[in-house]
């Protein structure tokens, strides 16, 4: 037998000895530790702006031909620029001025669309609007025959990729998570 009046060596284990209590990461999204990042790109306004660019390089190579046919008809062939017909000529010019335009515009939207900017959304519909309806009467002025300087038949064929690319960059853009990702500014999270 132990005398009481003695001290009682502890018995082993956890009940006598208290061990801090465990510490568990806390839970996710309730402010704790760091902010959430941004959110991600969906993936309609990344494919528009996969196609902007697309745009803009076609464009480009567009440019580059135009450029090296004139000039092949030109001064290789010495052929007079006149004798195409003043319909074919002036389709060219107006296809030349919008392709200029949209290898400077076409970038910019691309990027601020990237950057969230919703009046870029917006202004690259419009301008896809407006690259959808001279590629549309275009595309049905080459289907017609057109008459040359000495009243020969010439037909021009185009391909409808000016057609139908800016209707899905359209229809990209105007859905609702574009609208959503282009209406948030910052890189916050979104409540």
């Amino acid at each position: 037998m132990t005398d009481p009046s003695q001290p009682q060596p502890e018995p082993p284990g956890p009940q006598w000895h208290p061990q801090p209590p465990r510490q568990y990461p806390p839970p996710p999204g309730y402010g704790y530790g760091l902010p959430p990042g941004p959110p991600r790109m969906p993936g309609v306004t990344l494919t528009a702006v996969i196609m902007l660019w697309i745009g803009f390089a076609m464009g480009i190579c567009n440019a580059t031909a135009t450029l090296a046919a004139f000039g092949f008809l030109r001064f290789a062939l010495g052929s007079d620029l006149g004798g195409m017909g003043a319909l074919a000529l002036a389709a060219a010019g107006v296809a030349i001025a919008m392709n200029m335009a949209f290898l400077v515009l076409r970038p910019v939207f691309a990027v601020m669309i990237w950057r969230r900017s919703a009046s870029a959304r917006k202004a690259a519909v419009i301008a896809e609007y407006v690259y959808f309806g001279v590629s549309a009467v275009m595309v049905f002025l080459s289907m017609q025959s057109q008459f040359d300087a000495s009243g020969e038949s010439m037909h021009v064929s185009l391909d409808c990729t000016g057609v139908i690319a800016p209707i899905l960059i359209i229809a990209f853009l105007e859905a609702s998570r574009s609208k959503w990702w282009c209406s948030r500014r910052g890189g916050g999270p979104v409540s």
